[in-house]
């Protein structure tokens, strides 16, 4: 009996410990992700380390402490660990039925919702929609309500049909969150979709039909027979990447499944100093790429990822959009001459300008993809260097980097292409990357390309 209360004690504690707001319960997480047998080896230790996380959240002089890593520094596949998506399902596996808001956690959106409202209003080319449309947002009112009403104030006629396009274009599957569903629908576990929004129902029906995903019933808010749920669950867990839903589900006993969304995960990390438009891109590729949840990477393919494919893929697109000539570089731009030195010293010798891409984003895509091309660009970017600002390797230090770690930073940089061509077709914008871009994050992770592939 005492065994009993004692571990009744212990859950309740560690509930509490862990979900004060959505950095408390994600850090706690990472923290157990990292070493399983913390918890039971030492629980004191594990007890005060989560305590210091609630206490270091909860302070705004000392929160920022709390996500204190730095891109090309720091270790953030290790640190921003997600359970694998079997050890999470065995958890919720435990209770009889899931609820879900689909949309903030079995979809990720590529754009913000107000970058969508833009994105209309510049298509339909009706001043101040976007202003109005999120003035007039309300999950409890049909979206074709709210465009009436937009439409009458503004005197235009922009269709609702076009914002659910530029939805479904920019919405991707997350595949984590569908394998877990997934897995819980083949237990058995009851699925109830709870999404709050304006949207149709055929349209919500059709985009989770799309995405292979089964649902025992589907609540929308702007429905005149929605209801919440009233029926109260004993066993239910919620699952979602909007934390304010989940508390809401919790206040009825719910068990929390929270899932960070991986698009937002490297906006607290210490970036070098980058273009504003381009690091939002960044943020949102690269970290729906490394933070998904479906594989690990090591540090090498973290590394190459975050740090030297920016300036591979920078090179190919210079080399198309000055004819091969990279000496033609815009250099009024920060960075530029110092990175076209880098590209000149990455050419020397070299007959890659002959063998140039178009602009086409397939085909700069297709011309990265002959890997003894790309690895001898690479090799060159970090052994070469150029200017003696960007020496990536100690200059005692001729050595060659290791066949397979050469492989990884391959598979990284084809990754990082096939990821920004992908976003960048999707979004019709100009697909260049600065070299201040480029540079800067080229730099920001010299010391530990040199620590870890360089030599």
């Amino acid at each position: 009996m005492i065994e009993k209360v004692s571990a009744d004690f212990v859950g309740q504690l560690y509930l509490i410990l862990t979900t004060g707001n959505e950095d408390i319960n994600f850090l706690c997480n990472c923290l157990r992700n990292q070493n399983h047998e913390a918890a039971t080896n030492n629980p004191m230790n594990f007890a005060l380390k989560l305590l210091k996380i609630n206490i270091a959240s909860r302070l705004p002089i000392i929160k920022n402490r709390l996500f204190c890593e730095e891109i090309g520094k720091s270790y953030l596949c290790q640190k921003y660990l997600r359970p694998a998506v079997w050890d999470l399902a065995s958890g919720v596996l435990d209770n009889s039925h899931i609820v879900t808001d689909i949309f903030s956690s079995a979809f990720v959106l590529m754009k913000s919702r107000e970058d969508i409202f833009a994105l209309v209003e510049r298509q339909t080319n009706a001043n101040g929609f976007a202003k109005l449309r999120l003035k007039f947002d309300n999950d409890k009112r049909p979206l074709e309500h709210i465009y009436n009403q937009i439409n009458q104030r503004l005197g235009t006629r922009v269709d609702y049909h076009l914002e659910l396009e530029l939805i479904k274009k920019f919405s991707i599957k997350n595949r984590y969150v569908t394998r877990l569903l997934d897995i819980a629908c083949a237990n058995d576990v009851e699925i109830t979709a709870f999404v709050r929004s304006s949207y149709p129902r055929c349209f919500i029906e059709k985009m989770i039909k799309d995405c292979g995903i089964y649902v025992n019933k589907l609540i929308i808010s702007n429905e005149d027979a929605y209801s919440s749920l009233a029926k109260h669950y004993e066993s239910t867990a919620v699952l979602s990447s909007d934390y304010s839903y989940i508390k809401k589900f919790m206040k009825r006993g719910c068990i929390a499944v929270y899932y960070r969304p991986s698009r937002l995960m490297l906006q607290k990390v210490k970036h070098p100093k980058l273009d504003k438009k381009f690091r939002e891109i960044y943020d949102c590729v690269c970290g729906t790429r490394l933070f998904e949840g479906m594989r690990s990477y090591s540090r090498v393919y973290e590394l190459a990822y975050l740090c030297i494919a920016p300036a591979v893929f920078g090179y190919a697109q210079c080399l198309a959009k000055t004819n091969g000539n990279v000496a033609a570089l815009d250099h009024s731009r920060k960075g530029g001459l110092l990175l076209s030195l880098v590209y000149d010293k990455i050419c020397e010798h070299e007959a890659f300008p002959k063998d140039k891409p178009s602009a086409d984003t397939v085909e700069l895509k297709a011309y990265l993809g002959s890997e003894n091309r790309v690895t001898e660009i690479i090799e060159k970017l970090i052994t070469c260097g150029g200017p003696a600002t960007c020496k990536l390797v100690d200059k005692r230090s001729n050595s060659k980097i290791p066949p397979k770690r050469l492989k990884e930073v391959f598979k990284a940089v084809m990754d990082f292409t096939a990821d920004f061509c992908k976003y960048f077709c999707l979004s019709s914008e100009p697909n260049l990357i600065k070299g201040s871009d480029a540079l800067a994050l080229l730099l920001q992770g010299q010391e530990n390309i040199s620590k870890y592939i360089g030599n």
